[in-house]
């Protein structure tokens, strides 16, 4: 395995306001090239994070991970999804609620990943403390109830025409879609 060029802490601002180690690159002919970024304030509860978005970079030649801020601001307006609820954490074994990026689909195994939604949703073990259902805001503004377990994930990138088939392959696994939110989508086992 190739060793890492540069590391992901260098997309976050740092406290010395001097640090300027990701104002130059420096190519395989020796030359600087200016890194292009726009650093966005995102405020969550509790904390304001500064973020370097990258215009052309390493981990991605997009702005870095464009969904994920639409994400993160539809699950700030829907607390009330997380609270009291297991969240799944690689390696854990008890969860309500599986979240993820796009980054999923991107890897194109999406029969793979349709299997193990599948399988995850299917084999969930109600947690016996927290029972019933929560309500959600979708993209309408209309409140719809949401019941664990379930799949929250933000899809953005552009995979051409492959980019139906994890929500197609999804609801003829059983599962149900729902496009809760900008570029956020709910996916539950169908009732």
């Amino acid at each position: 395995m190739d060793t890492a060029l540069f590391s992901a802490a260098s997309l976050f601002h740092g406290d010395d306001s001097d640090d300027d180690r990701d104002e130059m690159q420096v190519d395989a002919e020796g030359q600087k090239h200016a890194l292009e970024y726009v650093e966005r304030d995102h405020d969550f509860p509790g904390m304001k994070l500064c973020v370097r978005e990258f215009s052309c970079h390493e981990l991605n030649a997009n702005l870095l991970w464009p969904g994920t801020f639409s994400f993160a601001t539809w699950l700030v307006k829907n607390q009330s999804i997380l609270e009291g609820q297991r969240i799944l954490e690689l390696g854990r074994p008890d969860w309500d609620i599986v979240i993820a990026s796009d980054i999923l689909l991107y890897v194109k195994q999406y029969e793979n990943l349709v299997k193990t939604l599948s399988f995850l949703l299917k084999e969930y073990k109600q947690n016996v403390q927290k029972t019933g259902c929560v309500t959600i805001t979708d993209k309408s503004g209309t409140q719809i109830p949401a019941k664990t377990p379930m799949f929250l994930m933000s899809w953005r990138r552009r995979i051409g025409k492959d980019q139906s088939l994890f929500f197609t392959g999804c609801e003829t696994a059983g599962m149900e879609v729902q496009h809760v939110g900008d570029l956020v989508y709910l996916i539950s086992i169908r009732k």
